[in-house]
């Protein structure tokens, strides 16, 4: 089959993984990315019945309306940045 990556994987001892795909370009993520990053979420989710799968995209270069539409209705988190404190 396919082979597919995952950016970072975080399990917690209460049953959640944390699933994030990261898009370090200066161009806008589009609805491709997304798409792919759900059919990871579907393996995921076959592969860990018993979790909660909490998925989030992070793109440096932002996200077109589109992909952004599609993230709000499948409950992916999204950030354009990262703060360091």
């Amino acid at each position: 089959g396919r082979k597919m990556e995952v950016d970072l994987l975080a399990a917690s001892k209460d049953n959640r993984l944390i699933v994030v795909e990261v898009k370090k370009t200066k161009i806008k993520t589009g609805l491709k990315i997304i798409e792919d990053f759900l059919e990871k979420l579907d393996l995921l989710k076959t592969m860990h019945p018993d979790k909660t799968i909490m998925p989030m995209v992070l793109s440096l270069g932002g996200f077109t309306e589109e992909a952004v539409r599609v993230c709000q209705e499948k409950r992916i988190g999204t950030a354009e940045e990262i703060k360091l404190w």
